[in-house]
């Protein structure tokens, strides 16, 4: 009893207070340093609420059009510029979060390549545990580090502690967030920056620049509810009444110009490093619903380069980037580098990671950097995107908000958009999209990453993967990868052999077209795997997916959409290079035989890009490679939240268990129990008990 009471009374007590997300990549151990360490402590907090030492809280509410902290019933007082900069104020709505040492987003985690890192996580939530998936780390010999509950290991329960320890492999941009539930959209998330180690006496540059200063960009969406009821509510077919169980208005779902579904639940608002504003009533930025509420600004100097670190860490909506009356050059993409390319725009799906240069050219002003969703149209009728904006805020300009306005994409200059879901947007749009397969890794890049050969034949295999909704399933628009709804395990299998056969089986059903279990697909080692990713279903609202793959980074050798109407940009038709034997495509092969062996025409095998996550367009499919060289189950999902949660998912066994490396001495295990009747009787008969008759004890 006296251990229950201690491990419980952790639940309670007060640790840090709020804190303010550090927008500048600072290392916390310098590159000499070989094992850098973190400890994090996971609890709740409340967004626009000012906390005190001792965990005493003061809300803080707007008044005439000015925050202040409300101290009694009737009584305020102006917010500190430390109490403004510190309290998370999100999108200036009440809302309980998941805050790791006070943060949300979380603090930043910057290392160096081939660091040890460690991180030491104690849980004191009441009822939640946790994970974190370091999402982007490949975990080399560490497959039981990556962070994904019931594949990697078990959920640290509340009053535990565990301890993280792997590798920083690759260097470049990456992220972690709670890999369980839905808890990352609600607070679990935040930067990893892993650092090139340096080379004697030179200076960080990417092709000709020298960084003045290297900014890291969180964007995501934000709702000011819990995730738990959009995913309850979505489960039980309720998003129709999405504005409100009782409300007369019906929410009816966004669609892209391509007519795939975007918002499948409404855009709330958007956060930049965990400050944004509402635009219920208005779409002018210079007018939002609560203007006092602070944004994120980042300062330049004129003639200066600046590194900016995209992350998405959204839950559904992809956003466009863009700063006004500026270009946007992209010089990596989910940590890996590219061949700098320029753009009006980029967009930013969920889970991808996108480093720009931003040169500080322009005059002295304050400018409006955005993030708009792609929402387009709504049962028929234009809508206008959800967005997120900060300010980028030139040295010496005033501090007024930007009154700037983006770039106009006219027929004779029509604007570059890059890593495009569809192929092509309407005409009058004057925008030329181009998908992320056209850009080019850098020769060095190349050199330490070759493209994986396809011959000998033997050491090559090809997989399909079709990311869809099964409509031809119990419940229409099943999120499904090749007509299996993904089930968890109840043990992680990478604790073998405790998470041996934990599963529903897929072998005892029929799968034909659709069936609920815990979907594997085994990869040998040692051999090129070439993944092609579709997106084939016949859904009302099929949407494109952002799909993410753990323990790998692939390269992309060719994306291809179907054909679209150029006046307004929706889908004409299907595209038929790959033939599908049912409902739900969940065996699909190359029309043309031909193709098969590696002999797709138009792959780019020479500097392909790199990435861990990519969207699929939808109607469409992307072909990557991989070379089948770590040992481990790996996860590979939708990095929509709602769709993997809901079973758009597929586990990788790659190599036998004995490739594998064994769990560390003590590791945690967890699962399903039961015990017999027969085990009952042997552990209790013959035992002295005690009955109660009559409120009396009786022996």
């Amino acid at each position: 009893m006296k251990c229950y009471i201690s491990c419980i009374s952790l639940l309670f007590v007060w640790l840090p207070f709020a804190v303010g997300f550090e927008q500048e990549v600072v290392p916390k151990c310098g590159p000499e340093v070989e094992i850098c360490e973190f400890e994090w402590t996971v609890e709740y907090l409340e967004t626009m609420v000012v906390y005190g030492e001792g965990g005493t809280g003061n809300p803080v509410v707007s008044r005439n059009g000015s925050l202040f902290k409300r101290t009694g019933c009737d009584d305020y007082e102006p917010l500190t510029e430390a109490e403004m900069k510190n309290t998370i104020m999100a999108d200036g709505s009440y809302k309980v979060v998941y805050a790791i040492n006070g943060q949300v987003p979380g603090p930043s985690v910057v290392v160096y390549e081939d660091q040890q890192v460690v991180v030491k996580i104690q849980n004191n939530l009441m009822y939640e545990g946790i994970t974190i998936h370091w999402h982007g780390m490949v975990q080399w010999l560490t497959p039981w580090m990556d962070g994904v509950g019931t594949v990697s290991h078990c959920p640290i329960n509340p009053g535990e502690s565990f301890t993280y320890r792997w590798m920083a492999d690759p260097h470049g941009t990456h992220w972690y967030h709670s890999h369980l539930g839905v808890e990352r959209t609600d607070g679990l998330a935040g930067a990893l920056i892993v650092l090139p180690r340096p080379e004697p006496e030179t200076e960080e540059k990417v092709d000709e620049y020298t960084f003045e200063k290297d900014y890291i960009v969180f964007l995501h969406d934000w709702f000011p509810f819990h995730s738990i009821e959009i995913n309850r509510e979505l489960a039980w077919g309720l998003t129709r009444y999405a504005y409100g169980l009782n409300e007369s208005q019906c929410y009816d779902t966004t669609s892209s110009t391509d007519g795939g579904g975007v918002g499948f639940t409404p855009f709330e608002s958007g956060l930049i490093n965990g400050k944004g504003h509402t635009f219920h009533n208005s779409f002018n930025a210079s007018n939002a619903d609560l203007d006092a509420l602070p944004l994120e600004w980042f300062e330049v100097k004129r003639n200066s380069y600046y590194r900016l670190r995209l992350i998405n860490a959204g839950m559904l909506f992809a956003f466009r980037f863009s700063i006004d009356q500026h270009d946007v050059q992209i010089i990596a993409v989910d940590g890996n580098d590219v061949v700098t390319m320029a753009a009006e725009s980029i967009i930013v799906n969920a889970g991808e990671r996108v480093d720009i240069v931003l040169y500080a050219g322009a005059h002295q002003e304050n400018f409006w950097i955005r993030g708009e969703t792609l929402e387009a149209t709504a049962n028929g009728e234009e809508v206008v995107p959800g967005k997120a904006v900060a300010v980028l805020h030139y040295s010496g300009a005033n501090k007024d908000l930007p009154t700037t306005e983006r770039d106009v994409c006219t027929e004779e200059d029509p604007c570059r958009v890059i890593n495009c879901p569809f192929g092509e947007f309407p005409q009058s749009y004057h925008r030329v999209c181009m998908p992320i397969s056209d850009l080019k890794s850098t020769k060095e890049q190349m050199e330490v990453h070759p493209v994986p050969p396809a011959e000998p034949s033997e050491e090559f295999d090809e997989v399909f993967v079709n990311f869809h909704f099964s409509s031809g399933a119990d419940v229409p628009f099943t999120p499904s990868v090749n007509g299996h709804n993904y089930i968890p395990f109840s043990a992680p299998p990478q604790i073998y052999p405790i998470g041996n056969d934990t599963h529903a089986p897929c072998d005892t059903q029929d799968c034909g077209d659709n069936c609920h279990c815990s979907y594997k697909i085994k990869l040998e080692l040692g051999k090129t795997i070439q993944l092609v990713f579709l997106n084939q279903d016949d859904a009302v609202f099929g949407m494109a997916h952002p799909v993410h793959m753990h323990g790998h980074h692939f390269h992309v050798l060719k994306t291809v959409y179907p054909t679209y109407d150029p006046q307004t940009g929706r889908i004409d038709a299907d595209n038929t290079d790959i033939q599908c034997n049912t409902q739900s495509c969940n065996n699909p092969h190359w029309r043309n035989r031909s193709w098969e062996q590696g002999n797709v025409p138009g792959l780019n095998l020479d500097n392909p890009p790199m990435k861990d996550t990519i969207i699929i367009p939808r109607k469409g499919y992307v072909v990557t490679r991989i070379r089948s060289d770590n040992p481990g189950f790996w996860f590979m999902h939708c990095h929509i939240e709602m769709h993997q949660v809901a079973g758009m998912a597929v586990l990788f066994q790659e190599g036998d268990i004995s490739d594998m490396t064994p769990t560390p001495e003590g590791f945690p295990t967890c699962g399903d129990f039961e015990f017999s009747e027969e085990e009952f009787k042997r552990l209790t008969s013959g035992k002295k008990t005690t009955s109660f008759q009559n409120g009396h004890a009786e022996e």
